[in-house]
């Protein structure tokens, strides 16, 4: 059961009643699965079971009854019926194995979505957890995902894009600390999983009343992120933590 893939791990994550309450509706998409969460939310995503990257992310929205709009990299159609939206993605999707999950409304930089990277770290032969470096990608214009490179976005630091986005009226200082317990939280959970692994990435996304919600854990993260900020403290961190 030591994979990689999301499947694994948000069933993994979801038993544990802390953490259930920070994990968006996820189900492996299947026809019944899709139009059960399409039906009980109205908008969802679809992501690949072992993607990365943002590759392969559609977000699929119920525009009236029976009307989806289909969103996939900068690019949107609109299907009539169910049945044939579900049938449009899986001819796009193929046999690959994907998920469906309830879309969080992500909040906002210039009316662009945004989401929170974390990096959450541990020194060889320690038990504690520490969030080493946290930052903001936020969305290419039209774009869904937040992926910088996938979607021409930009990273800033965490108070600058607070600062900037529709949650500027909230405390910077305590979304931080409730995303760091989050994610802390989340890497002693997953150690049970992975007991040898030292490091984990985390997709968090902020919803309009500044809730936290884990879109996603890595296990191979990224660092470009950090070195594209001015301040390279983060990223020196990271580094450091890395050979401890």
């Amino acid at each position: 059961m030591k994979s990689r893939h999301k499947w694994v791990q948000y069933k993994f994550m979801v038993e544990h009643d802390e953490m259930k309450k920070y994990l968006p509706k996820t189900l492996l998409m299947e026809k019944d699965t899709f139009v059960n969460l399409i039906d009980q939310y109205g908008d969802v995503i679809i992501k690949p079971d072992d993607g990365r990257r943002g590759r392969g992310v559609y977000r699929i929205f119920a525009i009236d009854t029976n009307k989806y709009e289909i969103h996939h990299e900068d690019r949107k159609i609109t299907v009539e019926g169910k049945e044939q939206t579900y049938e449009y993605l899986r001819d796009k999707i193929g046999s690959q194995k994907y998920l469906v999950q309830r879309r969080i409304s992500l909040a906002t930089v210039q009316s662009r979505p945004m989401d929170v990277r974390v990096i959450v770290q541990r020194k060889k032969y320690r038990d504690t957890w520490k969030m080493t470096a946290i930052a903001v990608k936020v969305a290419g214009k039209g774009y869904i995902v937040t992926n910088i490179e996938r979607s021409n976005g930009t990273i800033l630091p965490f108070k600058d894009a607070i600062r900037k986005s529709s949650l500027k009226d909230y405390s910077s200082g305590r979304l931080m600390s409730d995303i760091e317990r989050i994610c802390v939280r989340s890497s002693e959970r997953l150690s049970q999983l992975y007991p040898h692994h030292r490091i984990f990435g985390f997709d968090i996304g902020l919803d309009h009343k500044g809730d936290a919600w884990i879109i996603e854990v890595n296990r191979f993260p990224m660092m470009s992120h950090f070195r594209k900020l001015e301040d390279k403290a983060m990223y020196d961190r990271i580094m450091k933590y890395k050979e401890s």
